[in-house]
């Protein structure tokens, strides 16, 4: 009861301080007019998106040529293809919007965005419903639509598959943070069982850190009781009823073993965990990816992005709302912090310190408001937020715009695809490191090492194919005689049709004329920093000579 009374008296003070309507309006709207002469600029200036997620495409690609029936394999990725095993939704979305946008590519351009803004406002009515508050909602959503960050993110194809699943995850947060007595627990578990489930269908990482946050929150707003319990276990039963369909259909054609090879994959936290031998280790490895994700190659980082954040973390530790601390570190557990899922608590996180900030900090007169309210101190509220609001969006509009021109390609990148795709036979395979899922959607070819996606096919000793395929990336492009490079084909079974290497400096030239003149292989296209090479008959002949 004495919590309860707490929190009334907290969300009593918050309102007392909090924005009118008309700065509501005003802030939103201008909020919303950066982000769309943000996005417009970027869709003026690109055909393609700007990491283009070639798996993703292909897939959609594939599905809708299968008239929407989920096909058993997603070709061009190995000989056999990789288990169409993926949570088909984000899919079935891409395919269908390319029917209205005029293709696959195109609707790739449009929908990142247009997620990315239904993100931002379910996360205002996410703090609104739960604080009370406009002020932080505003803050909160300010964070997703503009931060440097998860706005590149969005321009990726793969926002699709991302974008989509934290729809949901947002969704299911909305339902579950007010207490059950305040709505039907069987509407609140119906609805929190139906959008996890959603999320799951969209995204498999999302969907266990969606899985995982909605219990966290579950017993924050309704305690450890009885009623919870069973509203929670009635959560479960929804969620596995709206899976099970893709469920039976993937294991009745492929079995388990896609989704145990699946929890290996390099990006999981478990499979990092396994793979550390101790905890000081998975921390290291954590927090470097954090800092690659979240950091890494983002100009002012530390002086504007960063810094509040880490004061928003330790505001929560010292003052609450320590929930998002425990969010936070279920983000570590299952995302290792990746900023799809990370953003939505460092947003909650910012808007609470930030409003706390504003009226403690930028208003001197914080301690007469308790005794009264005037309508001079509510005009010069929300003159000041207004102020502070508009200095936000005007730095992060500035550090996000940089992204907007970036280019889709590589120079020379889209040049090779698109020879591939007109001189080059369709049974043709091919071994290209780092561009080789975009090549099989742009150039239309199968490629022998496919990486995104290969984590559902299993392998007795490296666990998947990811790892797998990684490893002898890595080993092919590493060589610098020919003896080598034809071992590796033989050793892993490999004839490639073609190999396509950069040109990106001395040595990579030399080794590409030393392939020249071994009369084994033969340049037959070359761009501004990719050579294509076709592999001879003469080279197989090598494996006939040798014991």
């Amino acid at each position: 009861m004495a919590i309860y009374v707490k929190k009334k008296e907290n969300q009593q003070m918050t309102s007392l301080f909090d924005v009118n309507l008309r700065t509501t309006f005003v802030s939103l709207t201008i909020l919303l007019l950066a982000w769309l002469v943000l996005y417009l600029v970027y869709l003026i200036n690109h055909d393609v998106p700007t990491d283009p997620g070639g798996y993703y495409l292909e897939s959609a690609q594939q599905l809708a040529e299968n008239h929407f029936r989920i096909p058993a394999y997603v070709q061009g990725f190995g000989l056999k293809g990789i288990p169409f095993v993926y949570p088909p939704l984000a899919f079935y979305l891409l395919a269908v919007m390319g029917y209205l946008f005029g293709g696959v590519i195109k609707a790739s351009l449009y929908v990142p965005g247009i997620l990315l803004l239904i993100q931002a406002i379910l996360m205002y009515f996410f703090m609104l419903r739960w604080k009370s508050s406009k002020q932080a909602a505003l803050w909160a959503a300010l964070v997703l639509l503009l931060m440097p960050q998860i706005f590149f993110r969005t321009l990726y194809a793969d926002g699709i598959t991302t974008g989509l699943g934290d729809i949901f995850l947002l969704a299911s947060w909305i339902v579950v943070i007010k207490p059950i007595e305040r709505s039907s627990v069987y509407r609140q578990s119906i609805l929190g069982g139906l959008f996890v489930g959603l999320t799951i269908l969209s995204h498999p990482a999302i969907g266990l850190f969606c899985s995982v946050s909605f219990l966290i929150l579950f017993f924050y707003s309704n305690g450890l009781t009885k009623k919870a319990i069973l509203g929670l276990l009635l959560t479960g039963v929804i969620a596995l009823v709206v899976i099970a369909p893709w469920l039976f259909l993937i294991i009745s054609k492929h079995g388990i073993a896609p989704f145990l090879a699946g929890l290996t994959d390099s990006k999981s936290s478990l499979s990092a965990l396994g793979r550390e031998n101790d905890l000081f280790g998975y921390l290291k490895t954590t927090f470097y990816y954090i800092y690659h994700k979240h950091i890494d190659g983002f100009s002012n980082t530390w002086s504007f992005i960063v810094i509040p954040f880490i004061l928003a973390l330790v505001y929560n530790m010292i003052k609450g709302p320590r929930i998002l601390i425990l969010l936070l570190l279920a983000v570590l557990l299952t995302l290792r912090g990746h900023p799809t899922g990370t953003i939505f608590v460092l947003a909650a996180s910012l808007g609470v310190f930030y409003e706390r900030f504003f009226i403690t900090f930028l208003d001197s007169r914080f301690s007469q408001y308790l005794e009264k309210e005037s309508i001079e101190d509510k005009v010069n509220i929300n003159w000041r937020f207004l102020l502070f609001f508009v200095m936000h969006v005007s730095l992060l509009f500035v550090l996000s715009s940089r992204y907007v021109n970036r280019p889709a390609f590589i120079a020379g990148e889209l040049e090779t695809y698109e020879w591939i795709r007109l001189n080059t036979a369709k049974t043709s395979t091919f071994i290209a490191n780092n561009m080789d899922e975009k090549l099989v959607y742009f150039g239309q070819r199968t490629i022998l090492l496919p990486i995104l996606g290969a984590e559902w096919i299993p392998d007795s000793e490296y666990g998947n194919w990811t790892t797998r395929d990684s490893k002898i990336n890595y080993e092919i492009y590493q060589c610098r005689e020919i003896e080598c490079l034809l071992d590796i084909f033989k050793k892993y079974d490999l004839a490639p049709d073609y190999i396509i290497y950069s040109v990106s400096n001395y040595e990579e030239r030399a080794w590409i004329e030393s392939l020249n003149s071994s009369s084994l292989f033969k340049t037959v296209f070359q761009s501004e920093n990719f050579v294509t090479l076709e592999v001879l008959d003469s080279a197989y002949n090598y494996f006939l000579k040798s014991p």
